[in-house]
């Protein structure tokens, strides 16, 4: 099986909404800074007073990612954190659907499946569109929602809440790869429950 984090995950895309401006950030405006040793990426950008950390964790068949947002900005804020998945070439043979009871995204392709989720401030998934059309704009920081697709390249996903003037607060982003559909759920499952546990540090996600 191949391992995710090598290559599907790397086609994530990231894009932010606050005070009613959206703008993805890999676009103008947003500086980036790595750090080779443990592939964190800083970005930063100053017309909006934000940046954002993201340091990604690799255990088992999972990619969890740390986001950590500073609002440096006088004011509490509501802000959105969008993240696309493409499948890309695997596309034509994929099934994508909006499973409830985990309230996470699924995908399978090639009797492979790979599965979407995260949380901001105790709060999952809150928008999410299994055909996303990247080139719909996000200026209000909707996206039309749609639970099912066959054959759609990318999806994408929302975690919301508000940060507080000058104060910062860490969202949780993480995919998870399996053979079959209870693989992933299980994956979730013990993510979600280590969550807590997190040593960002260590780069350690407890153990079980």
């Amino acid at each position: 099986m191949k391992y995710i984090h090598n290559k599907e995950q790397c086609k994530l895309k990231y894009g932010v909404w606050v005070d009613g401006f959206f703008t993805w950030l890999d676009r103008d405006g947003w500086i980036c800074e790595t750090n080779g040793s443990n592939q964190q990426k800083v970005f930063t950008n100053h017309r909006i007073n934000l940046s954002i950390t993201i340091l990604p964790m690799f255990y088992g068949e999972t990619m969890l990612q740390v986001i950590t947002i500073q609002n440096s900005y006088d004011k509490n804020r509501e802000i959105r954190l969008f993240f696309t998945q493409d499948l890309m070439e695997f596309a034509e043979e994929s099934i994508t659907f909006y499973a409830p009871s985990v309230q996470a995204i699924v995908r399978s392709y090639n009797d492979h499946y790979l599965l979407l989720n995260g949380v901001m401030n105790n709060r999952g998934i809150v928008q999410y569109c299994t055909d996303f059309d990247e080139f719909c704009p996000l200026n209000e920081g909707i996206v039309m929602m749609q639970p099912f697709s066959q054959c759609s390249e990318v999806s994408i996903i929302s975690l919301e809440g508000e940060i507080e003037a000058n104060q910062r607060i860490e969202a949780y982003f993480w995919i998870c790869e399996g053979k079959n559909e209870n693989e992933v759920l299980n994956s979730n499952t013990i993510t979600q429950l280590n969550l807590p546990l997190v040593n960002c540090e260590t780069q350690l996600c407890s153990k079980y």
